[in-house]
């Protein structure tokens, strides 16, 4: 499932590129080193380097250099799990009657 940055449309610079908009909601944004942007499915991130650059390593191996520090990505992928809706607890008497089951 993908979600988008509720800080997004603020922090991006591209933010105004129309052809981000319809999955702007969908992933987060991050820009190459060659100010190009890089559209990225969060869920895929292994780690993230900070050397020169930040390297952004996926899981399979890939490499991206990113402009944006690692503290810039962690806060798009905690407002990005922000996002993903959580199912409400059972009510407290279906607990018990499980337990009693």
């Amino acid at each position: 499932m993908l979600v988008a940055s509720q800080n997004l449309e603020s922090s991006n610079r591209h933010s105004c590129d129309p052809l981000l908009a319809p999955i702007r909601r969908l992933v987060i944004s991050l820009t190459r080193i060659n100010d190009r942007p890089l559209i990225l499915n969060c869920d895929l991130i292994q780690y993230i380097e900070q050397d020169h650059d930040t390297v952004v390593t996926l899981y399979g191996g890939d490499k991206l250099r990113v402009r944006e520090t690692p503290q810039e990505i962690v806060a798009r992928v905690l407002a990005y799990r922000r996002q993903i809706p959580v199912a409400p607890p059972p009510p407290r008497a279906a607990l018990a009657e499980a337990s009693r089951g």
